[in-house]
């Protein structure tokens, strides 16, 4: 077992972390490459950085307070946790693999860990909790994102076969749901408000089960508003379908044209 410690000014490259092994990076330290394998430690502080890490079945990388990761590897049974005021951008998680974004809020302030340019593929899954924000992650088919309670996510991509779940209390909003991806937003979870658009495109699906809360959808695919559900303001281009078993009120806006399509603005308030 060894206790590695960056400092300031130092720099590691292609270090090997294996069960026991650690590693601390400080402020103004750097990691290049480092492996971390299994109960391996990787440890990011306030400053320091971290750089093309693969994490192995049963390695872990915290990502704390003012660290950086940037284009890590997470593979199966790896994980990698960012907290408050951590961030991470354009890792690339694998089947099995799982990256955990958090953060703090209180009266006093607000540290969010975030993610940025995260790419999930088949049988990986990034959830992002209390605090935690997910900017331009891109959902490939079979992977999964997940947001939970004070969680947010913007600007993401959800491709074929990719799933986003919005659980109670967490919120979406920008996001481009492709062909053959799904979003489904369970009781309390909320996509799309005011400006924050959601992009359902010709081939998705979004789904918004009981107690669920969809807005602000350009809808050029399918919208399904289950009993219970809530929906408001649409807008369904030609060829796209919103699907309500019972409406309390809709108003349906003269057609106009776009770049020659038509579309209906639908600017409604109904409960499945």
């Amino acid at each position: 077992m060894t206790d590695y410690v960056v400092s300031s000014g130092q720099v590691t490259s292609g270090l090997i972390l294996n069960s026991g092994d650690t590693e601390t990076v400080l402020s103004g330290g750097t990691a290049f490459a480092t492996t971390v394998n299994n109960g391996g430690l990787l440890t990011v502080s306030s400053g320091g950085r971290t750089q093309t890490t693969t994490i192995n079945n049963g390695g872990s990388e915290v990502v704390s307070l003012g660290g950086t990761a940037g284009s890590e590897t997470i593979n199966s049974g790896g994980t990698e946790l960012v907290t408050s005021g951590g961030s991470t951008s354009s890792a690339v998680i694998n089947s099995g693999g799982s990256l955990i974004v958090s953060g703090s809020v209180d009266s006093l302030s607000f540290q969010p860990g975030t993610a940025n340019s995260v790419t999930i593929q088949a049988g990986g899954s990034m959830t992002v909790m209390s605090g935690g924000s997910a900017t331009f992650a891109t959902v490939n088919g079979g992977g999964f994102l997940t947001v939970v309670s004070g969680g947010t996510a913007f600007s993401d991509t959800v491709n074929s076969g990719g799933v986003e779940t919005v659980s109670a209390g967490g919120f979406v909003g920008f996001d481009q749901v492709n062909s053959g991806g799904s979003v489904v937003v369970l009781a309390g979870g909320t996509a799309g408000r005011g400006s924050n658009v959601e992009f359902v495109n010709a081939g998705a699906v979004e789904i918004v089960s009981s107690g669920g809360s969809a807005a602000s959808t350009w809808l050029k695919g399918s919208m399904t508003v289950l009993t219970g559900g809530f929906a408001n303001d649409l807008l369904v281009s030609s060829g796209g379908n919103a699907d309500f078993p019972r409406h309390r009120s809709a108003r349906l806006y003269p057609q106009w044209r776009d770049d020659d399509h038509l579309f209906r603005q639908l600017h409604i308030q109904c409960h499945g």
